[in-house]
């Protein structure tokens, strides 16, 4: 738990919040209005609001303890759990013996070694139509596709925006391509809400690419081609 949330803390700062796993209170306020087909109100967003902010968590690394500095403060790991607990299975195959493998953590992929006479793992992007071939590192893709709520005619992700408290809109899908499956997992979805400049930037520090489907542009790492098998 102390080294998942360090790793949070790390992408919170690099992305300015975009991506925070303190949002707990809001996302289970959506949530559960959504199930009762209704909205939450602008008060209740406010106050759910109350009870974020990474400045919250307290980590103190050495005793691996955890202080939480506010009440009603609820932890939401839905945007980098996937892609850490893939990590945490590919090195437990590893550790067997097993270093060709491809695991499916549902949107997320942990790839290791390709397989027998292969230069890598064949992948498809589906929002892209695009086949990507990769090995010894991890994809992610965030996006509305099957998330979704719609509100006044607007379409919104099921991604919500830490500054807004609201879904974010605008956004066809982000895909990423990162080393570790916990990095291509956060920044997935905190690129859905970051301005695509600062997303291209925060994932060149992470040594990641990635494609962003963003208010009807495309946008996309330098690197990113080099994945592309067939268009």
């Amino acid at each position: 738990m102390a080294d998942l949330i360090e790793k949070s803390q790390k992408i919170s700062a690099q992305t300015d919040g975009a991506f925070d796993i303190t949002i707990g209170a809001l996302t289970h306020l959506w949530r559960s209005k959504l199930a009762d087909d209704q909205m939450p109100n602008r008060r209740s967003i406010r106050r759910s609001k109350k009870s974020m902010g990474a400045d919250l968590l307290i980590l103190h690394e050495k005793e691996s303890k955890i202080k939480i500095a506010k009440d009603n403060v609820r932890l939401d790991f839905g945007g980098i759990g996937k892609g850490y607990i893939g990590d945490q299975v590919g090195k437990n195959l590893e550790e067997q013996g097993i270093n060709s493998y491809l695991i499916d953590m549902g949107g997320d992929l942990i790839c290791g070694n390709a397989p027998p006479d292969q230069d890598g793992w064949l992948v498809r992007i589906p929002w892209l139509d695009h086949l990507i071939q990769i090995a010894n590192g991890a994809i992610a893709t965030s996006g509305p596709d099957y998330q979704f709520f719609v509100h006044k005619g607007v379409q919104y992700a099921h991604i919500i925006d830490p500054k807004t408290g609201w879904g974010v809109k605008d956004i066809f899908s982000t895909t990423v391509i990162a080393p570790e499956g916990w990095i291509a997992d956060a920044l997935a979805s905190a690129c859905a809400i970051m301005l695509p400049e600062k997303s291209l930037s925060v994932l060149e520090n992470y040594n990641a690419v990635g494609v962003l489907g963003i208010r009807g542009e495309l946008y996309a790492s330098d690197k990113f081609d080099a994945y592309i098998v067939k268009k």
